[in-house]
């Protein structure tokens, strides 16, 4: 409740309530009230970051366990979601050699938009502005933001608070972007922040890792045919090459088999005319 001294600023507090004997037939009540609002707040912070922890590391074993990307990010955005207690969550990839981003997967949009819904890259989108941030960007009210105005899918569904951070991808390019984002407006903290970059980490980690197995099996099958095409062709070249050995095989037999009959035909007919070294030649 609020109290007369700050009217307007809702605070928590802890109340004790005992009797008070006053006589025979009278009882007071006394009341002790603490202020906990603070311990409250930090109670709640500390959930808060305990339950981004758990999910943090349950998505570090999703990823680890090979899941397919399409998958992994639709559970991405439905646990971001509820860790950050947000009305939507949505992962946009950067399309090669195009001034776009794509999204991927969401929750808290129509299912229909995913893989054709686009966000411009440019300072004015929130996504936008995140791609050539440094650091995760928190915008605190869309309509009070100076730094953009806001896609066209943020006003469509009247998001008013988010949180933007780039996922790294390969050779230090971003693959895109991954937000969360209110309707009502939301204090996103630093901690919001830095949860989901790690969250962001992960997914680039698991990217990469599906990058490399499939230039791998790309490469693979890649060798696979230069070996079946050298094959055909060692094959080829050994049929030429029998080819070529029965032709002087055939070639060479013709002059030796005349020279053998000559040679013959003079051991039988002239045999007294040569003397051994003759014989022998």
């Amino acid at each position: 409740g609020e109290t007369p001294r700050k009217p307007g600023l809702i605070a928590q507090w802890e109340a004790s309530y005992f009797p008070l004997p006053i006589d025979d037939k009278r009882t007071a009540i006394g009341c002790v009230v603490l202020e906990v609002t603070e311990r409250k707040k930090a109670e709640t912070a500390l959930a808060t970051r305990l339950k981004q922890q758990a999910t943090v590391a349950q998505l570090g074993q999703l990823a680890l366990s090979g899941i397919e990307l399409s998958a992994l990010f639709d559970e991405t955005t439905v646990m971001v979601t509820q860790s950050l207690n947000v009305d939507a969550c949505k992962i946009l990839q950067l399309k090669d050699e195009s001034n776009t981003l794509v999204l991927r997967s969401s929750v808290g949009l129509e299912k229909g938009l995913v893989h054709k819904a686009t966000v411009e890259i440019d300072f004015k989108s929130q996504a936008g502005y995140a791609l050539f941030s440094p650091q995760p960007v928190i915008l605190d009210n869309l309509y009070e933001e100076t730094r953009l105005i806001g896609s066209p899918l943020l006003h469509e569904n009247q998001f008013i608070s988010g949180v933007s951070t780039i996922i790294p991808g390969k050779d230090n390019q971003p693959f895109g972007i991954l937000e969360a984002h209110s309707t009502k407006e939301y204090q996103f903290s630093q901690d919001d922040a830095n949860f989901l970059q790690s969250v962001a980490n992960i997914l680039s980690t698991a990217i990469t890792r599906k990058q490399a197995e499939q230039e791998n099996c790309e490469l693979n099958a890649t060798l696979e045919a230069r070996v079946t095409e050298r094959t055909k062709q060692l094959e080829s070249a050994n049929q030429e090459l029998e080819a070529f050995c029965y032709s002087v095989s055939h070639d060479l037999r013709a002059p030796l088999r005349a020279i053998q009959g000559f040679a013959q035909v003079l051991m039988e007919d002239y045999d007294n005319l040569f003397d051994d070294m003759g014989r022998e030649y």
